[in-house]
């Protein structure tokens, strides 16, 4: 069984030592972003990873998403490049040494199991100011999942 909390706080860590992001939550914000860049880790789907599963054994995707939330202050080009450096660093990250324990068996870099890990930008408005956010998907395939009991 995955321990959600285990591979979130992991994430959070590998994030925070980075040092690109004023905080790092595990939730979505729900105020305002901090400055100069805030990052933010939460769950998406989790579904089944269809060509490797079967009636014996399930093996299961877990997409975990991470915005990066930037103000749109001025220099608006030292956000851009803010938002931009933030990401790819988020996806280099992920792309390297990345360990999240025993339950995440690999990241699914290049996709065979459907989604690719990449990053989509785009902008935010919260409490009435605007954002500069970039959402970092990263999919997890999870350790087998073994003992699956038949249903009458």
């Amino acid at each position: 069984m995955i321990r959600y909390a285990m591979v979130r706080d992991k994430i959070i860590s590998h994030l925070t030592a980075t040092g690109m992001f004023a905080s790092v939550n595990g939730h979505q914000p729900l105020s305002l972003p901090s400055s100069p860049a805030t990052a933010a880790v939460w769950a998406g789907p989790v579904d089944v990873v269809s060509n490797t599963s079967g009636l014996g054994a399930v093996k299961l995707r877990l997409i975990v998403f991470v915005s990066i939330y930037v103000p749109l202050d001025d220099p608006l080009d030292q956000v851009e490049s803010t938002i931009v450096d933030s990401s790819t660093t988020v996806v280099e990250l992920v792309c390297g040494d990345f360990e999240l324990g025993s339950t995440v068996e690999c990241v699914d870099l290049l996709g065979s199991s459907g989604q690719a890990i990449g990053a989509q930008l785009g902008y935010a408005q919260i409490d009435s100011r605007s954002y500069r956010t970039s959402t970092v998907t990263i999919p997890l395939i999870l350790a087998d999942t073994d003992d699956i009991d038949e249903t009458p």
